[in-house]
C-alpha cells in the first residue's frame, strides 16, 4: 500500500503538508491546554493554526481565494455571537472576541479547504492524507476497545468525563484515544471508510487505469493499478470492521445509510439520495419550529416502530426542545447571546442536538447560516451536470458529501463542527464553484 500512497503523497508537497499536519494534530495532539506566558493554547487552536501559519510561510499564495455568494453563510455565521450580544445588549468587546473565536474556529478550517483543497487533484491528497492517518489511529483504538479510554490519563494526568461517559460497553468499551468522545472517534471512521471506497472508485484516474485526456497528474511508471484499488476497498473493509467494533449504534446506522446512498448513487447514476439525504435536517427543523410536527405526533409514530424505552427516550428530546421553543419569544431572531441565559424561569432539561444550542445562543439567523453552509455545496453538487456514471465521474467529492451530510443528520442529536467537517465544507464549497475537476494549475502543479 505505500508503495503508491508515499509517492502520490511526495509529488504535491504543499496540500499534501497542510492535509497531514491539520489531521494528524487533530487525532494525536491529547486535549487540553499549554500555557505559554499569558497565552494559553488550546488543542483547538494547534490543530486550526498550526497548517495555516505553515501555509502563510511557506506559500501564502495558496490562500488566494475568488469569493463567491455560496460563502456568505460562513461569514454571517461567525458574526452572530457579535450581533446577538448587541441586540441583547451584552458587552460589545466581549460579543466582538466571541466572534473572533468563532472565526478562529469555523472559518479557519473552512478557509483551508475553501482554499488549498478546491480541486480534484489536492482533494485526493487529502482523501489518502485522511486514510494514511486513520490507519495509523487503528492500533490505539483498537487498544482503547479492549482496554478502555486510558491513553488520554495516560498522557496528560487527566481524565476527560466525556471520554468515559458510556464507553463500557459489556466486554469492550467504546474507545476515543485523544478525541473528545468515542462518538467523534467512530465518525471519524465513518468518514475514512467513505473515502477508502471514494479513492477506490476513482482508481481509473488516481491509479492511472484510464487516466482522462489530458490529466494532470504526471507519468510515474506503472503500478499494479487494480491491487492497489484492492487496498483501499480493504481500508475501508477494516474501517467498518472498526466502527461496529466499537458499539456505537448510532454510528453503525450512519455508516450503513452513507454507504446505501453511495452505492445508490453509483448504480442508478443518479445523486437524489444525496439530495434527499441532505435535506432530513432541514426538513426537520422546518417542521419543529413551525408546529407542523408536534411532539405527540411524533411520539405517537415513534411507538409504532420502536420499544417502549427508545420511544421515551425521542419524548424526551422533544420536551426539551418544545421547553427551547417557548423560551424562544422575544429572541428567535438572534438568540439570549450566551448558552445560558435562555432557561432562565423554566425548566431545565438536557439539550441534544447542535441546532438547539446554536439557536438558543445566537438564534434563527445562525441556525439558518450554518444550514445554509453545509447544504448549498452538497445540493450543487448533486445537480451538477456530470453524471455519476461517467468515467470521471467525483467519487471522492461524492463521499465528502454524502458524510457531511450523515453529520447534518447527526446534528440533531449530537455536535456540529469538529475540525475535519469544517474542512470538508471548505473543501466541497471550492470544488463546486470550480465547475470542472482538473482547472487548477495552481494546485495541480504545486
Amino acid at each position: 500500500m505505500l508503495s503508491f500512497v508515499i509517492p502520490s503523497l511526495v509529488r504535491y508537497p504543499q496540500a499534501t503538508l497542510v492535509a497531514c499536519v491539520f489531521i494528524f494534530a487533530w487525532l494525536f495532539i491529547p486535549p487540553g491546554a499549554l500555557a505559554l506566558g499569558p497565552v494559553t493554547l488550546r488543542k483547538e487552536d494547534a490543530v486550526r493554526l498550526l497548517p495555516l501559519a505553515l501555509i502563510l510561510i511557506f506559500d501564502p499564495r495558496l490562500l488566494a481565494v475568488r469569493w463567491h455568494w455560496i460563502d456568505i453563510p460562513v461569514f454571517v455565521f461567525c458574526l452572530c455571537p457579535f450581533l446577538s450580544g448587541a441586540a441583547n445588549q451584552l458587552s460589545w468587546l466581549g460579543s466582538l472576541w466571541e466572534s473572533v473565536k468563532e472565526f478562529e474556529y469555523w472559518f479557519v478550517p473552512y478557509l483551508l479547504g475553501r482554499s488549498v483543497f478546491q480541486d480534484g487533484v489536492s482533494q485526493q491528497r487529502l482523501a489518502v492524507s485522511l486514510i494514511v492517518a486513520a490507519a495509523c489511529y487503528v492500533p490505539p483504538t483498537v487498544y482503547e476497545i479492549l482496554n478502555g479510554p486510558t491513553l488520554t490519563a495516560f498522557v496528560t494526568g487527566r481524565e476527560m468525563g466525556g471520554q468515559l461517559r458510556g464507553a463500557f460497553r459489556g466486554i469492550t468499551y467504546k474507545p476515543s484515544v485523544f478525541l473528545s468522545s468515542g462518538f467523534v472517534l467512530t465518525m471519524f471512521y465513518v468518514m475514512a471508510a467513505l473515502t477508502a471506497l471514494g479513492v477506490a472508485w476513482d482508481g481509473r484516474r488516481f491509479f492511472g487505469l484510464k487516466p482522462p485526456h489530458p490529466s494532470p497528474l504526471p507519468e510515474t511508471g506503472r503500478w499494479n493499478k487494480k491491487s492497489q484499488c484492492i487496498w483501499m476497498y480493504m481500508a475501508a473493509i477494516v474501517f467498518c470492521i472498526v466502527v461496529v467494533a466499537c458499539k456505537s449504534l448510532g454510528s453503525i446506522i450512519l455508516l450503513g445509510i452513507g454507504l446505501v446512498v453511495m452505492v445508490a448513487c453509483r448504480w442508478t447514476g443518479m445523486r437524489i439520495w444525496l439530495i434527499l439525504l441532505a435535506m432530513i435536517a432541514p426538513m426537520y427543523i422546518g417542521l419543529r419550529i413551525s408546529g407542523i410536527m408536534s411532539s405527540n405526533h411524533m411520539d405517537l409514530v415513534a411507538k409504532q416502530f420502536v420499544s417502549a424505552e427508545r420511544a421515551n427516550s425521542l419524548l424526551y428530546r422533544l420536551y426539551a426542545e418544545d421547553i427551547v421553543f417557548q423560551q424562544m419569544k422575544g429572541h428567535w431572531f438572534l438568540g439570549w447571546g450566551d448558552w445560558s441565559s435562555w432557561h432562565k424561569g423554566a425548566k431545565i432539561m438536557s439539550l441534544d442536538g447542535f441546532w438547539l444550542f446554536a439557536l438558543t445562543r445566537t438564534g434563527l439567523v445562525s441556525v439558518v447560516a450554518w444550514l445554509a453552509m453545509v447544504t448549498m455545496p452538497i445540493l450543487v453538487f448533486a445537480s451538477s451536470r456530470r453524471g455519476v456514471r461517467e468515467r470521471n465521474s467525483d467519487w471522492i467529492g461524492l463521499a465528502f458529501a454524502v458524510f457531511l451530510a450523515l453529520s447534518l443528520l447527526d446534528s440533531m442529536f449530537n455536535y456540529f463542527g469538529d475540525a475535519p467537517q469544517m474542512l470538508l465544507v471548505g473543501s466541497l464549497t471550492g470544488s463546486v464553484l470550480s465547475g470542472t475537476r482538473y482547472v487548477n494549475p495552481r494546485n495541480a502543479t504545486s
